[in-house]
């Protein structure tokens, strides 16, 4: 049977890879919408830009016609002038001739009437000027406005692309959030089980007569006593089937996130069967591939002893450290037996807590 940690390993192997294809994907998506930004940035300032040009085309357009009105309004008014002159010299040479065999008095209204003309055909000059001064005018506003129209035209879609723009990359940055939010939410729900707390000694109660410990506990603490500590403890009973002589324990709503740990240490101390009395024994799986055996007892003379036993799973198999001494690898039998407990443990915890889970095959 492979052991649980390669297992872990492949499953991580496997989440690490789709999270780099994920990861590759959304910058596939990232560079698309920026190239898209940018064609549609381009469009809007060719967009701006042709109106402009439509714009200013309008305007030298307008300014050209009322030029050309202005012009031909002078040489109507030229051509006006004229007529007047010509018609004036007849009237005054039929006048004078009127004069000639008239009297003088007639002679007196004639030149009256010729100043009148002259000063109608002075008053027509001054009118041809003005509508031309007024047309010119009127064209030069039309251009400015028209002008002004485009370049708040132009400033407005620009300030639309920019506002665009902005919401495209505030978009691409929440969905890289949201996928990083549930790369996370999904690597903290990988993790089987939570960190423990330091265990606590429990409190033995005095009794007149003191249960003599067993040859395997006696020889357990002549070995901690003693020197080579480091490469002594091993685990040399295999986990066996065993039920838990505790209450039912059944995960609610209620409980915290130490209830479990408590309820998951309480089941991790009866993998290796029954308790003997005055001994606290406690096996959990406290980090990603970190398990640690904690034991601790009294001697015949009431003197405490612990014991700690840490575990780490890694590639090139599983190493274990007493206290705070070195590692040292795992081989034969030992490595075999912590492979089983670690499969009863497993298959207990979600037995008993996790019942929605799979069990362990």
């Amino acid at each position: 049977m492979p052991c649980v940690s390669v297992r872990n390993n492949h499953a991580r192997k496997a989440s690490v890879k789709a999270a780099n294809i994920e990861r590759k994907n959304n910058r596939k998506i990232t560079q698309a919408a920026k190239k898209q930004q940018k064609v549609a940035t381009a469009k809007a300032k060719l967009q701006v830009r042709a109106e402009s040009r439509v714009a200013t085309a309008q305007a030298k357009t307008a300014a050209k016609s009322a030029k050309q009105t202005s012009k031909a309004a002078t040489k109507t008014a030229r051509r006006a002038a004229k007529s007047a002159k010509k018609a004036a010299k007849t009237r005054q040479s039929l006048e004078k001739r009127v004069l000639k065999k008239h009297q003088s008095h007639r002679a007196k209204t004639k030149s009256a009437q010729a100043k009148a003309l002259k000063a109608q055909a002075k008053s027509a000059k001054l009118q041809a000027r003005q509508a031309s001064k007024t047309a010119a005018k009127t064209a030069k506003t039309q251009a400015k406005i028209a002008a002004a129209e485009t370049k708040t035209q132009a400033k407005a879609a620009l300030k639309t692309a920019k506002s665009t723009a902005k919401l495209a990359k505030t978009a691409a940055r929440t969905e890289k959030i949201s996928k990083v939010k549930t790369q996370i939410k999904t690597s903290v729900k990988s993790i089987k089980l939570p960190k423990l707390p330091k265990p606590t000694p429990p409190k033995l109660k005095k009794s007149p007569k003191a249960a003599a410990p067993s040859v395997q506990d006696a020889s357990r603490a002549a070995k901690i006593s003693g020197a080579g500590v480091q490469n002594s403890f091993k685990i040399n009973h295999v986990a066996q089937d065993y039920t838990p002589a505790l209450k039912p324990l059944r995960r609610t709503a209620f409980m915290t996130k130490d209830d479990l740990i408590n309820a998951e240490s309480r089941l991790g101390s009866t993998i290796f069967g029954p308790i003997p009395a005055g001994h606290r024994r406690e096996f959990f799986h406290d980090q990603e591939n970190i398990w640690i055996w904690f034991e601790s007892w009294h001697d015949e003379t009431g003197r405490p002893h612990q014991l700690t036993v840490r575990y780490e799973v890694r590639t090139s198999g599983v190493y274990k450290k007493i206290s705070a001494g070195a590692y040292f690898k795992l081989a034969g039998d030992e490595l075999e037996n912590f492979r089983r407990a670690t499969h009863a443990y497993l298959g207990l915890i979600k037995k008993y807590l996790y019942p929605h889970v799979a069990t362990v095959k």
